[in-house]
């Protein structure tokens, strides 16, 4: 079975907290926003109920993290209830040529919400439709995780990469796209969905850095990557990910309907590619 790559390590950064009376900061050159530490932000209820649990964190039996805009999609069709709150964001920056809506409800946003389930609050959902640098990807990770009781968490990790990245015996014209490949860690004791990812294969950035963590901490989790060869969002690379649905810890919370109206994307594949050009 392949490994993940290894931990990432912390870089130091400013805090988004400036004093602009330090006269010692006042001739140092702009930092860049790729090395600002993530933050997070919970909502008032759920930052009072970390601060009333003795262990100072949120109960949590399942975490889902889904990564990029497909792997979101994914979650948001098959997973969120329609009436779920949002109760955290995990802040990041934007890039100058970034569009984002003024709501922040678009598909296309660059956003990073947490959701709670509606029926069952303790089943925790984050949602990053954002680029994290590999600086970032470190605080991005120990702030969610080390706010929940992950003791007994089935943790669960989406995302997506270019086939190009897939190492092979078989020429690339002959490799079936888009497919999954599943990693897991120690603690998880049941068997993946689909094939292990094969070595010398490996999967870098965020998703890495939340199963590195997971590993450490002795945490049950799985990796799901789909790696497809198209640049767009589109309905096939998401329903790639339907496979997981009868697997754990996806069983117990799947939507019964699935919400399609968050797979209509033909509308929006120009609009997004914009963002690139």
């Amino acid at each position: 079975m392949a490994t993940f790559f290894g931990e990432i390590l912390p870089v130091e950064s400013r805090a988004f907290d400036y004093d602009y009376d330090d006269d010692e900061d006042s001739d140092e050159e702009e930092v860049p926003a790729s090395n600002f530490e993530a933050v997070i932000r919970w909502s008032p209820a759920v930052r009072q109920e970390i601060e009333d649990n003795t262990q100072n964190c949120l109960q949590c039996s399942i975490l889902i993290a889904a990564i990029g805009p497909a792997a979101t999609a994914f979650v948001r069709t098959y997973v969120l209830e329609p009436k779920s709150p949002k109760v955290g964001v995990i802040c990041t920056g934007l890039k100058s040529n970034d569009i984002n809506s003024l709501s922040q409800n678009a598909v296309t946003d660059k956003t990073c919400y947490i959701y709670r389930l509606a029926s069952r609050p303790e089943v925790i959902l984050a949602l990053c439709n954002t680029d994290v640098s590999p600086e970032q990807s470190y605080s991005w990770t120990h702030n969610l995780m080390d706010k929940m009781n992950v003791t007994n968490v089935y943790a669960a990790v989406l995302c997506t990469n270019p086939v190009t990245d897939y190492k092979s015996q078989l020429p690339p014209g002959d490799v079936p796209t888009p497919f999954l490949r599943a990693l897991k860690t120690t603690k998880f004791r049941g068997t993946p969905a689909c094939p292990y990812l094969e070595q010398p294969n490996m999967v870098t950035g965020l998703s890495a850095q939340i199963m590195s963590y997971c590993e450490v901490f002795k945490v049950a989790a799985v990796m799901y990557v789909c790696y497809t060869d198209s640049k767009k969002v589109d309905r096939q690379t998401i329903s790639m990910f339907k496979d997981i649905l009868s697997s754990t810890p996806f069983k117990d919370v799947a939507l019964d309907k699935p919400n399609e109206e968050t797979l209509k994307y033909d509308e929006l594949h120009t609009e997004y590619e914009t963002l690139y050009m």
